[in-house]
């Protein structure tokens, strides 16, 4: 049987919250310990109730925002640089853990669609 709560490491892990943490300064979102804890754990909870994709899926879209032109691959964020009004700025390795972030996928294939890039 396939571990349903494969991901509850990668959401507690330090190193990965650390780095979330740098986009939400990053992105002006932060408005102190307790609110970017309480996001953290509203998010961790709704993976666990909604669900999320499988490991195999999840490293398979890491590869390919790897690729793609809108990736920040300094902050690992979706969006070339802050302020730019490409991408959607979250953080990628929360990110590919949704099932579906947006109705077609990631941002760039949800807003470019003719275009073969992104995940679904």
């Amino acid at each position: 049987m396939k571990n349903r709560f494969w991901f509850i490491p990668l959401l507690l892990s330090p190193r990965l919250i650390r780095e979330w943490l740098v986009v939400v300064r990053r992105e002006g979102h932060y408005q102190g310990r307790w609110k970017v804890t309480k996001q953290l754990w509203v998010a961790g909870w709704s993976l666990v109730i909604r669900g999320a994709v499988t490991r195999s899926k999840w490293e398979a879209r890491l590869r390919v925002c790897e690729e793609c032109p809108v990736f920040d691959s300094t902050t690992k964020t979706c969006g070339p640089f802050l302020g730019s009004p490409l991408g959607c700025h979250c953080y990628r390795e929360y990110l590919c853990l949704e099932k579906k972030p947006y109705p077609r996928g990631c941002w760039i294939r949800h807003h470019l669609s003719k275009m073969a890039l992104g995940w679904d």
